[in-house]
């Protein structure tokens, strides 16, 4: 298989994977609903981790269609509307505790739902160090070698291509 194909075939996959990640998610939470006694605060984490997941996949999507040769926006564009979703992101993450704690000082719900939302905001923070800062996930041993060996993780591939400028 030619390295082309091979890149785009894993950018394909990315993307689908993390479209997926958000369906998966929603599933999770939707089957525990009633059971757990969830409520507005596991909604509060849970929108996060969606909306996390969904820029996670237009960026994977906008890359390979960038890698072949059919991009969707200017790199100008990709750069500026990925340079305000961070913005979007870093005040959605330092407001959903606030409102995490606010509904549950607010409504009658359950212990679960504080768990469960507090567990989903930090899932929804470490998608987003992962995307914008650090790749955190590395599924080949020759990746996890070099993490070990350089003592340190890779920039994610998202803070590569806006310090670059573009895909």
């Amino acid at each position: 298989m030619h390295l082309r194909h091979r890149v785009q075939s894993r950018l394909a996959y990315l993307w689908k994977i993390e479209l997926t990640g958000a369906f998966v998610w929603s599933l999770l939470v939707g089957f525990w609903w009633e059971r757990a006694k969830l409520g507005a605060a596991s909604l509060i984490g849970l929108a996060l981790v969606v909306w996390m997941l969904l820029q996670a996949s237009f960026y994977w999507y906008l890359k390979l269609r960038a890698h072949r040769r059919r991009a969707l926006m200017s790199d100008r564009t990709f750069t500026r509307w990925f340079k305000r979703l961070r913005i979007i992101d870093r005040l959605a993450l330092v407001l959903a505790p606030a409102g995490i704690w606010w509904v549950m000082g607010t409504t009658i719900t359950s212990h679960n739902d504080l768990v469960v939302g507090m567990g989903l905001w930090a899932v929804a923070l470490l998608e987003y160090l992962n995307y914008f800062h650090w790749q955190l996930l590395y599924d080949s041993r020759t990746e996890i070698r070099r993490v070990l060996r350089r003592r340190r993780l890779k920039a994610a591939s998202l803070a590569r291509d806006l310090a670059r400028g573009g895909l």
